[in-house]
């Protein structure tokens, strides 16, 4: 099943831009945002993440703009919460800033996963949906001396014998074990059969290089410095198309109907006022919208995927069902 976040037109994308009337004042759209007097005080970005990780890099970005572009004129500060597959920034958000608008937390597809791998106790039905902002597609790579020269050759041996074939990835519940979990689903292999390896932050790459796994499942954006440095190849990309500035063939191309992202976005907590509910997409839409942003998203291979409102709690309740169905398919439970 397609995990990719639909792209919004830049028409549908300028509805949120629109100059209107709230709690008596008004916003204008070159200035900083202010709805109904929100915000009036420091805003800060919870990271469920340590510093350094793809949330992390994802929540300065945001820090940035909002700063260098003035799309606020209050202090933006960053708080990381790490641990528990991210269910302990989550529920610092949803417990313990209940109502407060000030703070919102960067999240995605390796919290949703975490979430159920973990069992948390805490329903994305809580938490108020601001917007998402990127995906990162996923892709599968083999050393240069790998036997393996075509992602169809890869694909074919899976089928053929699924527990000779050892992927390497991110921590279980992660988008990179959700994505084998998803290749195996459509092959109509058990994804128990399917040998996974766990390495987490920057030992997975040597892995894949150094041929101690047959491949390894992760973003495109980790894997394209040393694909293009002729120090590992990779056999295929998760996404619709080919991407931009690559010659990396895709899953379809393959004849392996397939699309992979690991998207993230933005929550808020619970009970938050409709005021600032209304300003967070306000400000996030004027980041997405924004040269400064979109030089980040080329720098750092992210793909755009903003969705806003009512549209990415949809999107949230969908994703929400998948990776739960997902993650008791692959048996995973994070004590």
């Amino acid at each position: 099943m397609s995990m990719r976040i639909a792209k919004v037109t830049a028409a549908r994308a300028a509805v949120f831009l629109w100059c209107f009337t709230l709690g008596g004042l008004a916003l204008a759209q070159g200035g900083p945002v202010s709805i109904g007097g929100f915000p009036s005080g420091t805003l800060r970005i919870i990271v469920p993440a340590s510093a350094g990780g793809g949330f992390d890099g994802t929540a300065r970005a945001i820090q940035e703009v909002l700063r260098e572009d003035k799309i606020t004129t209050q202090p933006v500060e960053v708080i990381n919460a790490p641990g528990g597959g991210g269910t302990i920034g989550l529920s610092r958000l949803v417990n313990q800033y209940k109502g407060d608008g000030s703070y919102i937390l960067v999240m995605g597809l390796s919290l949703v996963g975490g979430m159920h791998a973990a069992k948390s106790t805490i329903s994305l039905d809580a938490v108020t949906a601001i917007a998402a902002m990127t995906t990162d597609y996923q892709a599968i790579a083999v050393a240069n001396n790998s036997k393996f020269k075509t992602l169809k050759e890869l694909i074919d041996e899976v089928k053929k014998l699924p527990k000779s074939v050892v992927f390497a990835g991110g921590p279980l519940g992660s988008p990179d074990h959700l994505f084998l979990g998803n290749i195996a689903k459509s092959l109509g292999v058990a994804v128990k059969e399917v040998p996974y390896v766990v390495f987490s932050g920057g030992d997975l790459l040597p892995q894949i290089m150094g041929g101690h796994v047959a491949a390894g499942a992760t973003s495109f954006s980790e894997l394209k410095s040393n694909a293009e440095g002729g120090q590992l190849r990779v056999l295929g990309v998760a996404a619709p198309a080919r991407l931009p500035g690559t010659n990396v063939p895709t899953f379809k191309e393959a004849g392996f109907d397939l699309v992979a992202a690991n998207w993230r976005g933005v929550i808020a907590a619970p009970g938050i006022s409709e005021n600032a509910r209304q300003a967070w997409i306000q400000m996030l839409t004027r980041v997405r919208n924004s040269e400064r942003w979109k030089g980040i998203l080329k720098t750092r291979d992210w793909n755009d995927a903003f969705v806003a409102g009512d549209e990415f709690r949809e999107y949230l309740r969908r994703e929400n069902e998948r990776v739960a169905a997902l993650v008791r398919d692959l048996g995973v439970v994070i004590q």
